[in-house]
């Protein structure tokens, strides 16, 4: 199909919108568009949006999902019945269950050390100095915290549960106090570029109710070690995709595992590279036009 009368759907959600936004919307369309496809965001929850009018649907930031579960795949299995969405529901809902992270250990990828918990498991606490505690199923650390104590991890563990929450319980990697996280950006299997993010995590008595929390980003050339454990995961669960996002952090050991995969609405931080991977985004769109 010619670009030139493609039409492009970036989804977004109607709870993004001021004080919350999606900082890489604007160079995302005005990178398609320098490529003359017709493109515009489209809020998934937006009942008069007309579907079958577009070529193609690329998820973006329909961060609200996690309140909005089962609501949020009852539209994406119906969406899908109208236009070619990407990436697909299927991977989708693996990427968004952090369990997944059972899926790479079990391929031998390194991972960080990870406990989960559900509502009918028997709650044991690693005997650790922090921990961190969140949901299996969450976004931008919402619900998420670091603890210094075993009563307070074990506190906020019965609240997601509670919940009828999956709860995860992880080491605190202090690593990331003074290097931050790396995300790597993956456009059609093929690495784009790479981040340095470092996200504050909230003490126990203090959980937010935004959609993503504020992050402190740069960009960043990955070492060596960390673009070949994010490129094993990409060649085993996303070359075929229109994008990912693998996050990287160091143990204890100063060896590189794997914190998250992102396959479902990741945030790209295009504005770190000046533009060069908005036009790289929407060149890997077209390819699939």
């Amino acid at each position: 199909m010619s670009a030139l009368r493609s039409k492009v759907a970036l989804v977004t959600a109607e709870a993004v919108k001021p004080p919350h936004h999606d900082p890489d919307m604007k160079p995302s369309l005005a990178a398609l568009r320098k490529l003359k496809i017709d493109a515009s965001a489209a809020c998934w929850d937006d009942p008069h949006v007309r579907w079958e009018e577009f070529d193609l649907a690329v998820l973006r930031s329909t961060w609200d999902y996690v309140d909005r579960y089962e609501e949020f795949f009852d539209w994406l299995t119906s969406a899908e019945r109208r236009v070619r969405v990407l990436n697909p529901s299927p991977i989708v809902k693996w990427s968004t269950n952090k369990r997944y992270l059972e899926d790479l250990k079990k391929r031998d990828m390194a991972v960080v050390e990870t406990w989960f918990i559900e509502p009918d498991d028997p709650i044991e606490i690693p005997d650790l100095p922090e921990l961190v505690v969140k949901p299996a199923i969450g976004a931008g650390a919402r619900d998420a915290a670091r603890h210094a104590s075993a009563d307070d991890a074990l506190e906020h563990v019965r609240r997601l549960l509670d919940d009828e929450r999956t709860a995860m319980v992880q080491p605190y990697l202090s690593s990331i106090d003074h290097r931050g996280e790396t995300g790597l950006v993956f456009f059609n299997g093929v690495f784009s570029h790479a981040f340095k993010k470092k996200v504050l995590l909230p003490s126990a008595a203090r959980f937010s109710d935004e959609l993503y929390a504020k992050e402190k980003i740069k960009r960043r050339k990955p070492d060596a070690d960390e673009l070949a454990l994010a490129e094993s995961v990409v060649e085993a669960y996303a070359k075929d995709l229109l994008y990912a996002r693998v996050d990287v952090v160091r143990d204890s050991t100063d060896k590189a595992v794997v914190l998250e995969v992102e396959l479902a609405e990741p945030s790209f931080f295009l504005r770190t590279t000046c533009g060069r991977a908005a036009k790289t985004f929407a060149r890997a769109v077209e390819q699939r036009l």
